[in-house]
């Protein structure tokens, strides 16, 4: 008999009445998705790999394209105001760049220019250097964090450099962003893709004036046209900067990066679009400059901006959430903890601490929640709870699933395995009840709640509700269809009902979206064992072997699988290699009936006596 994993191997059979009512069920259910069958098996699913929908995982970029940026940034000027925390933005971004971006920026493939540094003579110098080291396909970022100003009697607007003078810019130290525009222009047309981003700190008390900086955004809008823009904010405004945990940066900046780094990422599919950058800005620079400062974002919606690295991401909403040590995060106001909700603030950051979400009863950080919220009636607070509690269950609930899907779960005892879930599963069932539908991510963590509650069904061997949990996975099939988990389960639980049709459509399923997953080629390979189609069992058993060489029971499945094909010497052989990786189950082995044929030998009474003493 093949094993999945430990647990598979303990559950039960249905009786013949369940087995009866099941079948009508599942017939209900095959018409009602035959024609989205029809389709999977007409057209497989684009081949990719694993897109986990609470937070995605690291995906390789396979690109040959180079990337180029060349950084400006002047907070102090020579003759005119100084440009606040211009050049730390500069800084921040640069190393955003070369460190925490998910494809980085060759350290020599950036320029950063500074305050003195930064003349037009310097900025064009490095400019034409970077560019003619551009080929089509290649990236180029262009980046200004400074003032800007325009002059209309020129017609002509300015990226101000260090040296400007006051009153004339076209005749001093200032980059024209008309020519600027021409030779990024050039650029384009060549193939590169360029990425032009400015943070303007402007002042009316520059020479243009009021008009200026209205001339000069205008202009900044209307050029660069086959560029993506990312523009700080609209004509007739000024870019603000704030005071963020880390240090002061202009809105703008600040957002971009975080932006850039997943939170930007809505549809959590491993990559922010032009289209989910832009939503994210608007959602947040807005209200925190008071509704006075509205970035512009051009470019193509679906064009990917940055990639995501799942690290950085899921650090950066832990330092958003989590706070720093017992306090809290620095930038959480003192004023909404009052004396009464000082005590459950504490209690909940020590159940945070602790992992208890929702357990045990009433000492949970759950419990301390709904006290903010509904005794203690602290809003703010229990706004700032909630967000904690959500992004903590979900960095818990993504462990366990990343686990899962790179196939690391078969280490682990029933018990260990089976807490996990149920503490994922209860995480998710709690958050949900926190959750609006319209909320952007609600149908990920509606998918992933369905998968969960049905594996810890699975694991427990409760086989009473398997054509419930059936219909239920095959709803989070329809919220994320992308996700080779959810079809491996939906195998598993066909196979368990003997629907062995579907349950080849969804491993198969599986491993086109997670082609190097261990687990859907070995419980293939037991789909085709229990259809006693031997050969093809034991095609798919090696097949995940090769995918993970200590996956021990595919060495027993295929021991079996050969000895049914009358191949006792290559059983032999199987058997013994799995035995070496410390298989420790030996009833499942002394007792398995497939063995039959061997169980005779000498070899294979040496073998289970030799491994077992060595393993004891």
């Amino acid at each position: 008999m093949p094993s999945h994993q430990k647990t598979i191997l303990c559950l039960q059979r249905p009786n013949k009445e369940v087995f009866t009512r099941i079948l009508v069920c599942v017939l209900v259910v095959f018409c009602l998705q035959y024609n989205a069958f029809s389709q999977v098996k007409k057209s497989k699913p684009e081949v990719e790999t694993y897109v986990p929908e609470v937070f995605p995982p690291d995906e390789a970029i396979d690109t040959n394209a180079t990337a180029h940026a060349l950084i400006i940034g002047i907070s102090q000027y020579k003759n005119i105001p100084e440009a606040e925390d211009a050049a730390e933005d500069a800084i921040l971004f640069r190393n955003y760049l070369i460190h925490d971006r998910r494809n980085p920026v060759k350290e020599e493939n950036v320029s950063l220019i500074l305050d003195s540094n930064a003349t037009n003579e310097k900025i064009m110098e490095e400019y034409n250097r970077l560019s003619e080291q551009c080929q089509p396909g290649d990236e180029f970022i262009f980046y200004f964090a400074g003032q800007i100003d325009g002059e209309i009697r020129y017609k002509d607007a300015f990226l101000l450099a260090y040296n400007c003078e006051k009153n004339n810019y076209k005749k001093s130290d200032a980059v024209s962003i008309s020519d600027l525009s021409a030779y990024i222009g050039a650029m384009t047309a060549n193939g590169v893709h360029v990425m032009v981003i400015t943070d303007g700190r402007r002042s009316d008390d520059l020479y243009g004036g009021k008009n200026g900086s209205i001339y000069a955004m205008t202009m900044l809008g209307h050029s660069f046209n086959k560029a993506t823009k990312l523009l700080s904010c609209s004509p007739n405004e000024i870019s603000y900067v704030r005071t963020y945990p880390d240090a002061q940066h202009g809105a703008f900046t600040y957002y971009l990066i975080q932006g850039f780094q997943g939170l930007a990422d809505k549809d959590s599919d491993g990559k922010v679009t032009v289209g989910e950058f832009a939503s994210y800005i608007y959602d947040n620079v807005p209200p925190e400059t008071e509704d006075k400062q509205h970035p512009v974002i051009e470019g193509p919606q679906k064009r990917a901006l940055a990639y995501v690295d799942t690290s950085s991401k899921r650090k950066l909403l832990d330092m958003q959430w989590k706070g720093f040590g017992s306090e809290g995060p620095m930038w959480l106001n003192d004023s909404i903890i009052d004396r009464q909700s000082s005590k459950v603030y504490a209690d909940f950051l020590k159940y945070i601490k602790k992992k208890q979400f929702t357990q045990p009863d009433k000492y949970n950080a759950y419990n301390r929640y709904l006290c903010v919220r509904d005794s203690l009636k602290n809003k703010p607070l229990a706004n700032y709870l909630q967000h904690v509690l959500m992004n903590e269950v979900e960095i818990t609930a993504q462990g366990v699933l990343d686990k899962f899907i790179k196939g690391q779960t078969y280490k682990y005892s029933n018990t260990q395995l089976l807490n996990d879930f149920k503490e994922a599963s209860s995480g998710l069932n709690m958050e949900l009840k926190m959750l609006d539908k319209n909320y952007y991510k609600y149908r990920y963590i509606k998918s992933a709640t369905l998968f969960f509650n049905a594996y810890v069904l699975y694991l427990s061997g409760e086989n009473d509700q398997i054509t419930t949990q059936i219909l239920s996975l095959l709803y989070a099939n329809f919220l994320t269809p992308k996700s080779p988990y959810i079809k491996h389960a939906l195998g598993l639980f066909y196979d368990k009902i003997k629907n062995r049709h579907n349950a080849v459509l969804y491993q198969k399923a599986a491993i086109d979206l997670a082609p190097d997953w261990v687990y859907p080629y070995n419980e293939l390979g037991n789909v085709y064992y229990h259809m006693h189609q031997y050969d093809k069992a034991a095609n798919y058993y090696e097949l995940a072997l090769s995918k993970d060489s200590g996956y021990v029971y595919a060495y027993y499945n295929l021991a079996a699988a050969c000895c049914l094909l009358q191949k006792k010497k290559q059983a032999l052989i199987w058997l013994e290699k799995g035995l070496k990786k410390d298989y420790k189950y030996w009833d499942y082995i002394a007792n398995e009936d497939d063995f039959a044929d061997i169980k005779h030998t000498y070899r294979y009474k040496w073998l289970l006596k030799h491994y077992k003493h060595r393993n004891v």
